[in-house]
């Protein structure tokens, strides 16, 4: 044999070794181009492409595993996550809540994206927090790949093929909501949707102060009229909220700065804050089942 044909003979032995163990070590996508690379049905061009598939896309799913990995220890460790859990207990005290039964993730992003992988960590975090199988924890976001579905259903997640799936229903059960920077419109859909059951309702994404109108000043949280959310601003007298900040990137910023300060600016410029959140909740449906509805849903739609 030549080296060229037994390097591929090696390569072929280990695809095939690989093979007998991807059904559960590795996402769906890696077990059917594996299958493809070792199908002996093909010709050895077609098994050679799909080979070189298979290991171009085997690198980016265990550089994303890795990055996961390291993300969930640096965010477990650290003041954000200490807040968070802060938060989750005293909300749950003072109302008090029931129990999460449920978890819904919205607006994650594509896993190729650093801030993602970090919202991942967190969501994965506040599984463990909840004690909570991951097969109760829904994900949707339109930007996803196959890849990325795929990689998400490894890790045990429920993938949705929409976001009506999860706003279209009201909840029945304690639900979690992620939505890590989730549009305004989006979050008037949830809480119409959920009107009658908001006591059932926990957002963990953007200020709904915010949602209402970037610009507001808080005497005017009580004007319904010219808001571009016009559901919750109807609930922002009744909310609890504890806004959240990205601690964690604001420590790696100055650690930079003391490390290296030759290249802080140049690197540290390039990080943002993608674990900012606010957690709100709602008291029992007594306090505010007054709420003027108006007798039609929304007229718009997200997109995400």
């Amino acid at each position: 044999f030549s080296s060229g044909q037994a390097d591929g003979l090696d390569a072929m032995a280990l695809l095939q070794d690989t093979s007998a163990k991807s059904s559960t070590s590795e996402p769906a996508h890696l077990t059917a181009l594996n299958a493809l690379a070792t199908d002996e049905t093909l010709s050895l061009d077609a098994r050679k492409s799909h080979e070189a598939e298979y290991w171009r896309q085997y690198s980016a799913w265990h550089c994303t595993v890795t990055r996961l990995a390291r993300a969930v220890a640096e965010i477990g460790d650290s003041e954000f996550w200490a807040s968070v859990c802060e938060a989750l207990s005293r909300h749950w005290a003072c109302s008090p809540l029931p129990e999460v039964e449920r978890i819904v993730c919205l607006c994650l992003g594509s896993l190729d994206d650093h801030a993602s992988v970090y919202q991942l960590s967190l969501l994965l975090l506040l599984c463990e927090k909840h004690g909570m199988c991951h097969d109760r924890c829904s994900i949707f976001d339109p930007c996803h790949t196959d890849r990325d579905r795929s990689t998400l259903r490894h890790l045990g997640f429920m993938v949705l093929d929409s976001d009506a799936k999860a706003l279209t229903q009201q909840v029945s059960c304690m639900t979690l909501f992620y939505m890590p920077h989730g549009d305004y419109n989006l979050t008037d859909d949830l809480v119409w949707t959920n009107r009658h059951a908001l006591h059932l309702v926990a957002v963990l994404g953007n200020d709904f102060d915010w949602v209402c109108d970037p610009c507001v000043q808080v005497a005017e949280h009580d004007r319904i009229e010219n808001t571009r959310a016009p559901y919750v601003q109807r609930v922002l007298p009744f909310i609890e909220a504890t806004g959240l900040p990205d601690t964690l990137t604001a420590k790696t910023q100055e650690r930079l700065a003391t490390l290296v300060p030759q290249a802080s600016r140049t690197i540290g410029d390039r990080l943002v804050d993608c674990l900012d959140c606010t957690l709100t909740t709602f008291p029992p449906a007594k306090a505010w089942e007054g709420i003027d509805w108006p007798t039609v849903a929304p007229l718009h739609r997200s997109l995400l």
